[in-house]
């Protein structure tokens, strides 16, 4: 029997000074039976960073034709492509072609630097391609506030977040790695 995927449930309070947004809003997050808590909050918090009504989780883990989050048009074109991890350089180029922004958020440590070895060498320069790195022992941190229920404030001011619930406050740090195509480690 297949296992089933864990549904999750947010409100967040959102402060993003870098792109004006402040907002309260609930959403809800399938969390795939090989999904750990690390992955999902950084998920969410790639979700945060894009935050507006147009944006969506796909199904994610569960299919390789579509990314981890995106907003698409009225029309049904992909303005945004939102994936975690270390995609393929064959994927982000696919990604690349179908969207008109891809954004790659990577959150572990072990393979980063071979992962960006592998993608300065075999992508061309992409100018709608931006990788960025979410600090590694941060949001290990942050996966100590996973819970089924979650009631959260995140703080967005130029590359650091703030995450918080009434009881603990964690600071993640962004790196950007790849702006517009260029990687620059």
């Amino acid at each position: 029997m297949a296992l089933k995927a864990t549904v999750c449930k947010a409100h967040i309070d959102l402060s993003d000074t870098n792109r004006g947004v402040y907002s309260a809003f609930d959403v809800t997050i399938a969390q795939h039976p090989s999904e750990t808590s690390v992955r999902l909050m950084a998920r969410l918090l790639a979700y945060c960073l894009h935050y507006d009504d147009e944006l969506s989780f796909t199904k994610g883990l569960s299919t390789d034709s579509e990314p981890e989050i995106w907003k698409k048009s009225a029309i049904d074109s992909i303005l945004s492509w939102i994936d975690l991890g270390f995609p393929s350089p064959e994927r982000i180029k696919k990604a690349s072609r179908k969207a008109e922004n891809v954004k790659i958020y990577s959150y572990q440590q072990n393979g980063l630097l071979p992962w960006l070895k592998d993608c300065s060498k075999n992508l061309p320069s992409l100018s709608n391609l931006d990788c960025i790195h979410f600090n590694a022992d941060a949001i290990e941190q942050a996966s100590a506030l996973h819970s089924k229920n979650m009631q959260l404030s995140v703080f967005i001011d130029g590359q650091d977040i703030w995450l918080s619930n009434d009881t603990n406050n964690i600071h993640v740090s962004l790196e950007v790695y790849c702006k517009d195509g260029i990687f620059s480690h």
